[in-house]
């Protein structure tokens, strides 16, 4: 199952996302403390992509729950790269469930997930 933020929006208040590359560093990264200069060993870089909700009903957060409450998911979205609709895999995550009254709708919340595989150099 693939959580299609494209499709998703259709159903689902997407107010915005923001993919954005982590760099990683090898345990021998650091700054040397007599000369101040950085050093170690690259990896490469990991999405770190945030995606903010609006209220949403319960069948909506049902729905979205079925999707990125799991160890890991792939999603679909739009990179900011190039424009292209890509998928990558991300860790699971929980959903903050906060509503003020037992009729009412969800409180509008953000997810920040976390990319599994190195990604292609940024541009």
């Amino acid at each position: 199952m693939i959580c299609d933020l494209e499709k998703l929006s259709q159903k689902i208040p997407i107010l915005s996302w923001q993919d954005q590359p982590q760099d990683n560093w090898a345990s021998d990264a650091g700054r040397n403390s007599n000369s101040a200069k950085w050093g170690g060993t690259f990896i490469g870089y990991v999405t770190q992509l945030t995606i903010e909700f609006g209220e949403l009903t319960q069948s909506q957060i049902t729905e979205l729950k079925r999707y990125v409450q799991r160890s890991i998911f792939r999603v679909r979205y739009q990179s900011s790269d190039n424009g292209e609709w890509i998928t990558e895999k991300f860790y699971g995550t929980t959903i903050p469930a906060k509503k003020d009254y037992i009729y009412g709708k969800y409180k509008p919340f953000s997810l920040t997930l976390t990319g599994v595989d190195l990604r292609d150099e940024v541009l």
